[in-house]
């Protein structure tokens, strides 16, 4: 269901076409992927797009996950390309892999440094978690304590200005700019030692898995039964791999995920183009 703002639209059509060579690379490489998040719940509750959604989220168990990454930055399809930070030498735009389109830049609105970037799908690893809760509870927080000296170190990119919050965070974020903390700190090396933690506990011998890439909190542990098996469910003119326990993880995350609770879209990004060889111009 595309959004009827023509803006937000031409941007899920883009994402869209990412996602469909996403899934084929999947099925011809014989990697296992999941539609995750916000484009799970539109393709259940939507059959597509969450109206007012403005991306593409799927998730991969790490085995896959990192087969995917060792295919390094190739083209797909002539347009589409794997882009991760361990690839380049600049600063990077997100800390998982994403599929860009290499003919369809944005710039982006919500960071500190207003930036031409390609539109993406993002792939999130699952990875292994112990049982223990306690252990699950330091795990969590040490994960998020680097993650929180990665996002001072990048901040220019990587804390968004425009997210509504309490006086002691914008207290907090203007003393980060203004003092330009964490300026020396080495982001490459803080995002290594996110993904040595995430991949502490293996998949497959694990009752529980992870998702703390994710943006909701300890929610993102989640029950690996849930994504042993995968079906197919139909998002915008094709259908997609989901995990088979979608209405369990639906409701760990959400309750009852199937009333929709509106909101409207805020343009994050401008100047959307796409080049003469792609299928408009702007």
């Amino acid at each position: 269901m595309f959004s009827t703002d023509s803006e937000l639209n031409r941007f899920q059509e883009v994402c869209l076409g990412i996602l469909k060579a996403t899934a084929k690379l999947c099925d011809e490489k014989g990697l296992t992927y999941y539609l995750c998040g916000g484009t799970l719940l539109g393709a259940i509750r939507h059959q597509g797009f969450i109206p007012w959604d403005d991306d593409i989220d799927i998730a991969m168990p790490r085995k896959d996950y990192e087969k995917l990454l060792s295919m390094g930055d190739v083209l797909i399809d002539g347009r589409y390309r794997i882009y991760h930070y361990s690839f380049y030498e600049e600063k990077p735009n997100c800390h998982t892999i994403q599929i860009i389109d290499t003919k369809a830049h944005v710039i982006r609105e919500w960071t500190a440094e207003k930036k031409e970037i390609p539109i993406w799908v993002d792939v999130f690893p699952l990875d292994g978690l112990c049982e223990n809760k306690l252990l699950q509870e330091c795990h969590y927080y040490r994960y998020h304590f680097y993650q929180f000296l990665m996002q001072i170190a990048n901040k220019e990119n990587a804390i968004n200005i425009r997210k509504q919050r309490g006086f002691l965070q914008r207290l907090f974020i203007w003393f980060i700019f203004t003092f330009n903390v964490g300026k020396n700190w080495n982001v490459r090396k803080l995002l290594d030692k996110m993904e040595e933690i995430v991949k502490h506990y293996p998949w497959d011998c694990s009752t529980y898995l992870s998702s703390f890439h994710g943006t909701l909190g300890k929610k993102e542990i989640l029950k690996r039964k849930w994504y042993e098996q995968r079906s197919k469910l139909p998002f915008e003119d094709q259908e997609y791999y989901v995990p088979q326990g979608y209405d369990e993880i639906m409701r760990h995350y959400y309750g009852d995920y199937m009333i929709p609770v509106r909101r409207s879209y805020e343009h994050e990004f401008s100047d959307l183009r796409i080049s003469e060889d792609g299928k408009e111009n702007s």
